[in-house]
């Protein structure tokens, strides 16, 4: 029988085998990564421990000779096990490094122009957003995001100049989501309990989630944003009827079949996904960033904590917690949560949005607080059990 030593190594030369990436680094590091995914007790509290010690085995490592394809790949690889604060280590590199390597590159594509978008928003230059952006608008194929693009770029970064005619305001919003909107202050409320209701009924219009019905609520809504997930449960187990209490409905892709006529509907404009390093927005970054172009006065959100808790106070009107909690609220890389977490602080910090106690606590900590925050949430919970490949979160 292998002893822990002979084992590990073991383990170390053949983990490359079932991956085409060749990620190098230090055996050192591998071993401590095997380590704790191998021997660290979650029952007896070591994981910290071993935890702690594959960050110091990280944050010695030199990652100037690194390119970022090899970064995202060990940053996806640490997240998906509950090691936010370690993975932040690899994932901090690869903006600017990312940045530096296709502005240096005179023949870039779409896809490049686009990562130097997202890139450029995370480092929070502003000049180069509008920059990029104004290199990116000829070359849209699909022109439908682009004014939207424009609208909310100049909410952010008001000095910004559009040199592109497709800059078009009146064609680009929804005239009767504007109605709604403009000039009204917005509350986003989500699923954690909270002690704010009559704060919240005195907002103008409360916006909710994959809203199917006012029963468990405690106050009214106005609005729904849906994900594809629950738009398809609209569609095929409520015949299309969307809750007619509502004053409109925003779906993430649109539905097929609408039985309620009168209501307000449209597509959501995926902007967020412009300003999210090779990931996509969860539901908190899109719904913002669509209303933002709307003109409310104000937007204040409530009941959100950005995952760094679960399950306690979970508002069970907004369906019940599944079996395997994680599969609904553990963060992965498909909604990577650096990139949620610095758009939703930069939108913080600049007063374009608003908090309760609650998210307020979540902005002020910093993305390096906010991801060892998740770490200490999720870590001890995820050993032993396999990688999650559902990327489907809301």
């Amino acid at each position: 029988m292998l002893d822990k030593s002979s084992l590990l190594k073991c383990i170390y030369l053949n983990i490359g085998k079932g991956s085409k990436f060749n990620l190098k680094l230090p055996q050192t590091w591998w071993l401590s990564f095997i380590d704790l995914l191998t021997f660290a007790d979650k029952k007896s509290g070591d994981i910290g421990l071993y935890a702690n010690t594959l960050y110091k085995e990280t944050i010695k490592l030199d990652l100037s000779k690194k390119n970022t394809f090899e970064l995202f790949e060990l940053y996806a690889l640490l997240i998906e096990y509950g090691l936010y604060r370690v993975g932040l280590i690899f994932r901090i590199e690869c903006c600017s490094m990312l940045a530096k390597c296709i502005l240096n590159n005179k023949k870039n594509n779409l896809l490049k122009t686009r990562q130097l978008l997202s890139a450029s928003f995370e480092m929070e230059d502003l000049d180069m957003v509008g920059k990029t952006l104004n290199t990116m608008g000829p070359k849209f194929k699909d022109k439908s995001d682009l004014p939207f693009l424009y609208i909310f770029v100049k909410k952010i970064h008001p000095s910004f100049k559009v040199n592109n005619t497709l800059y078009d305001v009146g064609r680009a919003l929804d005239s009767n989501f504007y109605s709604l909107i403009n000039g009204k202050s917005v509350a986003i409320v989500g699923p954690i309990e909270n002690n704010n209701f009559d704060e919240i009924n005195n907002f103008d219009i409360i916006v909710r989630f994959n809203y199917k019905g006012s029963e468990g609520y405690l106050n009214r809504t106005d609005i729904s944003y849906y994900n594809g997930q629950n738009g398809d449960y609209i569609v095929d187990n409520m015949g299309g009827n969307i809750p007619k209490d509502l004053k409109a409905a925003v779906f993430k892709t649109p539905i097929v079949n609408n039985v309620n006529g009168n209501l307000c509907i449209r597509k959501m404009h995926s902007i967020a996904d412009y300003f999210m390093l090779d990931n996509s927005a969860n539901m908190l970054p899109n719904t913002v960033a669509d209303l933002l172009p709307y003109n409310p006065s104000k937007i204040k959100v409530f009941s959100c904590n950005m995952n760094i808790s679960f399950g306690h106070g979970y508002n069970l009107s907004y369906g019940q917690i599944p079996v395997n909690i994680r599969e609904k609220f553990y963060p992965t890389i498909g909604h990577d949560p650096f990139s949620q977490y610095k758009f939703m602080e930069f939108l913080y910090k600049n007063s374009l949005i608003y908090g309760s106690e609650e998210f307020a606590h979540v902005m002020t900590l910093g993305v390096d607080q906010y991801m060892e925050s998740l770490q200490n949430q999720y870590c001890s919970q995820l050993f032993s059990i396999e990688p999650s490949t559902n990327k489907e979160t809301c």
